[in-house]
């Protein structure tokens, strides 16, 4: 670290720390979508997630003793029983408040740049740190104000803070870019699929019968999914964990037809080539979760696979790579994500059985339909594949760069 770089706790360097309060989430209370309320599902790894945020009106707001969200603060999860995440409040959601397993972080900027702390939270070490001091000589499951005010921190001259924030940003303004880019991609393949085969929009003028997934166009079949490609799922064992070594998925790490590296748990190269004789991912392989968050489905597009799966369905649509993308968008469809909600069993934990992916019905079109859409969404998959591996580069990069950058390991290039 550089001769200039100071170190002071937390604490010292903000004007707020401060975690919301507990508010029972009604239809009552929503009615009226006016004030953001941010919870911990709401906070990821460097990003605000917007899927299941809830609004409360002005009015309760007002009555509720939290912290009102304003432009640099940084959120954080409180639960140690998840990773510690942390994100910059959005502009979208500037005057928001936060729930009790939020805690909110206002630094005083003419000591240390909010974007600059916001990477120094995520880097490994500090997290290490604070669960650390959270668990000392307790079995504490959430964060304290007075473990967050004692976390140590690394504070560079001002211009070195900004310039490491500016370098971090870009990185992540990129991934966002590419991600907003296949969000948009995703929506016009969904359009394809539900204007094809859910509306069945250029068959209007044909016969129709009924089937187990409603009307469908007279000559057109039905099949079971294992009649149409094998079907298997991953290890239900859980290998010994290694430092290094192959990666192995599990269902948390499935979202968005994409895959999560962040806390992924290693395996040996023995236990690597054990799981793969059961079930081996390829490229046109679709992967979908089966416990948990049931349902998260990806279409392998990656040239060299170095991951085994655990409870995990594998369709082998390799083996028929002319039905894999049609299969994956009939999977993700809502008719079939509302059809896989019936099949879920368990009480405490969900899961779906190899026996229901097996059986999950699929329409079969005429070849030539297939051969249609195929031509109308093979580019754009294409694009997808090359915005995930950008991306994938791109998330190495900061991943290996970020703790170099905020311990001031390369200093000497600034």
């Amino acid at each position: 670290m550089g001769n200039l770089w100071e170190k002071a706790k937390l604490g010292r360097i903000c004007s707020k720390i401060s975690r919301g309060s507990s508010v029972k989430i009604t239809g009552e209370i929503c009615k009226e979508s006016v004030v953001p309320f941010v919870r911990s599902h709401n906070i990821g790894d460097g990003i605000f997630i917007y899927d299941g945020l809830s609004f409360i009106e002005y009015s309760v707001s007002e009555r509720i003793k939290s912290v009102r969200l304003q432009e640099g603060d940084i959120l954080i999860n409180m639960r140690l029983s998840s990773s510690l995440r942390f994100t910059m409040v959005p502009e979208d959601i500037i005057g928001g408040i936060v729930n009790q397993h939020v805690s909110v972080i206002r630094v005083k900027k003419h000591i240390i740049d909010p974007v600059f702390l916001k990477y120094f939270l995520m880097w490994d070490k500090t997290q290490n740190s604070l669960i650390s001091m959270a668990m000392k000589g307790s079995a504490r499951t959430t964060l304290t104000k007075k473990v967050i005010e004692n976390l140590e921190v690394y504070i560079p001259p001002m211009n070195q803070q900004k310039k490491i924030a500016f370098i971090l940003s870009s990185l992540d303004h990129k991934i966002k870019l590419n991600n907003e880019m296949n969000e948009v991609i995703n929506e016009m393949a969904n359009t394809i699929f539900q204007y094809l085969f859910v509306d069945f929009i250029p068959f209007s003028g044909d016969e129709f019968r009924k089937s187990e997934l409603g009307n469908i166009p007279d000559g057109w079949g039905i099949e079971k999914m294992k009649d149409i490609v094998p079907v298997t799922d991953g290890t239900h064992e859980s290998p010994k964990k290694e430092k290094t070594g192959y990666k192995l998925i599990t269902s948390r790490n499935i979202k968005n037809n994409s895959i999560e590296f962040k806390n992924i748990n290693f395996i040996s190269k023995e236990d690597f080539k054990r799981i793969n004789r059961r079930s081996k991912v390829e490229k046109f392989d679709i992967l979908i979760t089966m416990i948990g968050s049931i349902g998260n489905t990806l279409l392998v597009q990656d040239e060299c696979i170095d991951y085994a799966i655990k409870n995990v369905g594998l369709i082998k649509t390799s083996l028929n790579k002319e039905m894999a993308e049609f299969i994956f968008m009939h999977l993700s469809s809502d008719r079939m994500k509302n059809y896989i909600k019936t099949k879920i069993k368990g009480n405490n934990q969900k899961y779906i059985s190899l026996r229901e992916l097996r059986n999950i019905p699929v329409i079969i079109p005429p070849d030539n339909v297939i051969m249609k859409f195929n031509k109308l969404i093979s580019k754009l998959y294409k694009k997808m594949a090359q915005n995930n591996f950008s991306n994938s580069n791109l998330i190495n990069i900061r991943n290996e760069s970020l703790p170099k950058l905020v311990s001031g390991k390369v200093l000497k290039y600034y």
